[in-house]
């Protein structure tokens, strides 16, 4: 059901760090919907962002991401990989968080 927002089960995510659900053109999500998926999300501290630029609800490097290789692709998933690992900083208290391109670190004497 593409109204429940990510297409896949839990087997085929459990090893990921962090989930990002973007709205696009003809898709437009919700937050993916499921005290059984935020529980495993919690319970083995996966990071999870929607991000829906069309209403100026986060924003991502669209060409940036269309850059690079996609190991999968279909209609509505998009999987790439990094030779290189992303930092990931997630505030949960501000509710704000960046996932920093390969190469880049995040300075916290910076942060307001």
């Amino acid at each position: 059901d593409p109204w429940l927002g990510i297409p896949v089960k839990w087997p085929q995510i459990s090893n990921a760090r962090l989930i990002i659900e973007s709205g696009i053109d003809k898709y437009r999500i919700d937050p993916s919907q499921g005290t059984h998926f935020f529980q495993n999300l919690t319970s083995f501290r996966v990071g999870y962002f929607t991000i829906n630029p069309f209403i100026n609800d986060g924003y991502y490097d669209i060409d940036f991401l269309d850059s690079q290789k996609a190991v999968f692709e279909n209609d509505t998933v998009r999987h790439i990989h990094f030779k290189k690992p992303l930092q990931i900083v997630i505030d949960g208290k501000k509710n704000t968080g960046v996932v920093l391109k390969p190469g880049y670190k995040y300075n916290k004497s910076k942060r307001k």
